[in-house]
């Protein structure tokens, strides 16, 4: 798997993970999300899409990927 391709399968999980509100906010005790400080969406997407370009940073790619991508 090259690069690209990792970053690519990261963000098609991630499509297939923000559905899963109910584990999400299940765990919030692990991801620290607080629900009444931002919008629902906006810290799910906001938080997978740092994620993802994180890991591209962190393998020399600018991804530049954007919550409108997911």
């Amino acid at each position: 798997m090259t690069k690209g391709e990792l970053l690519e399968f990261l963000t098609e999980r991630a499509k297939e993970f923000r559905k899963c509100e109910s584990f999400i906010y299940k765990n919030k005790h692990l991801t620290g999300i607080n629900e009444q400080e931002m919008p629902r969406a906006f810290q799910i997407d906001g938080t997978l899409v740092a994620f993802i370009n994180y890991v591209g940073m962190y393998q020399g790619i600018d991804y530049a990927l954007s919550v409108k991508d997911l």
